[in-house]
């Protein structure tokens, strides 16, 4: 029995001891290649896994994967409602004028391309001002993803390395220190 420093927290312990007497963590000298993968496991453990941390131990993180999944959802309604609405009220200014060719000085027709670009711009106002929230939430989404992917490393031996559909997620998810990130 010799005595070794834990990686986690530095403190000595015996070499013998599975989980440090400490900090409380695993002390298993796992390397990559002996880490299970996240995405080669059966769908059932991973949704497991997912609630195990998201829902049973981390509720909080739980609340930003559901914030996230709403106001993604609410964005692209809003964007969608806005082309929409243009694409009416353009079609329905086009009819007006040119069933009616007499009536073109009509109140109607003066007034139903100004009302149809001023509903177009406050969705998109809507539509930008859900764009930064989402953009917040995604943040703690990383960092949630980040503390979700330590937290299979080091208690389940699960090796996981999540796919972002943008760049600056990635480049988010790289820098990311988990002893300064917060939320």
């Amino acid at each position: 029995m010799a005595l070794i420093n834990c990686p986690h927290c530095g403190r000595q312990i015996s070499d013998t001891c599975g989980v440090c007497i400490h900090c409380g963590k695993s002390i298993k000298s796992l390397h990559v290649g002996q880490l299970k993968k996240y995405f080669s496991l059966p769908s059932i453990d991973r949704i497991t896994l997912d609630n195990e941390f998201f829902y049973v131990r981390n509720k909080k993180y739980g609340k930003v994967m559901n914030k996230a999944a709403s106001l993604s959802l609410y964005k692209s309604a809003s964007l969608w409602t806005a082309v929409i609405l243009g694409i009416c009220a353009g079609i329905l200014t086009f009819a007006v004028v040119k069933t009616n060719p007499a009536q073109q000085n009509n109140l109607l027709i003066a007034m139903s391309l100004p009302c149809s670009f001023v509903m177009a711009i406050i969705f998109y106002i809507v539509s930008g001002i859900l764009y930064l929230r989402l953009r917040k939430v995604n943040k703690k989404l990383i960092i949630s993803l980040k503390r979700y992917q330590k937290w299979l490393k080091e208690e389940k031996a699960i090796e996981f390395n999540p796919k972002f559909s943008s760049s600056w997620q990635s480049g988010y998810y790289a820098q990311i220190n988990l002893n300064e990130e917060e939320f």
